[in-house]
């Protein structure tokens, strides 16, 4: 995001020493810059309070819901390049609707299968920050789906002592389906006959186990 240019410039009278703009991003970015430390604060608190009381029904931007619920809130995100203050100022809304329980303006039920939960301030920054350790890991799933030989581990058993579940090395039912471990140095990883076909199945029960 930070590096996502302006796509339309914003003036605010008040504040001449600012410049303004919302920014070429997927969601409703605009960006503040200045030298001036009191200029953006003040400037940023009026447009946080702004937002906050904005409504456009036609849109099905709703400030407040019937039952006095506020549905608005800002994700503000500052930076500094040299002497310049740079702080972006991301419109959220939380609001709901009868077709889109969960969020209108959350991801909805057709691209579950990429993205369920709410969008978190990683994804909004654009910075989906990835472990090294997958360079070699994936590498080695790769070998596996073409039954090449690969440094794979067997399972974890899916029982502790006592026959509890052990937290973080669970086992897929019998017949195959996902299968993880996480003592180090082993992979975690997908096995069994269904494949990716059991991963889309079953990507929401597991996401209740971990």
């Amino acid at each position: 995001m930070m590096k996502a240019p302006i796509k339309q410039e914003l003036t605010f009278k008040d504040y001449p020493q600012v410049k303004a703009g919302i920014v070429d991003w997927p969601m409703s970015d605009i960006r503040l810059e200045t030298t001036d430390q009191l200029a953006l604060i003040n400037l940023g608190t009026h447009i946080m309070k702004t937002w906050n009381d904005y409504s456009d029904p036609a849109l099905s931007i709703v400030a407040t819901g019937q039952d006095g619920t506020r549905h608005h809130t800002v994700t503000p995100i500052m930076h500094r390049e040299g002497e310049t203050f740079v702080l972006d100022l991301v419109l959220r809304d939380n609001n709901t609707s009868d077709e889109y329980p969960l969020g209108i303006f959350h991801p909805h039920e057709k691209l579950w299968h990429i993205k369920k939960e709410n969008i978190g301030l990683i994804e909004v920054m654009g910075r989906a920050i990835l472990p090294a350790r997958l360079k070699v890991e994936l590498e080695e799933v790769k070998k596996f789906w073409l039954n090449e030989d690969n440094q794979i581990a067997p399972s974890a058993p899916a029982v502790g002592p006592g026959g509890r579940r052990t937290p973080r090395h669970y086992v897929g039912q019998r017949g195959g389906g996902l299968r993880r471990r996480t003592r180090p140095g082993l992979l975690r990883c997908i096995r069994g006959r269904w494949g990716l076909q059991a991963y889309g199945r079953r990507r929401r029960w597991l996401a209740t186990i971990y």
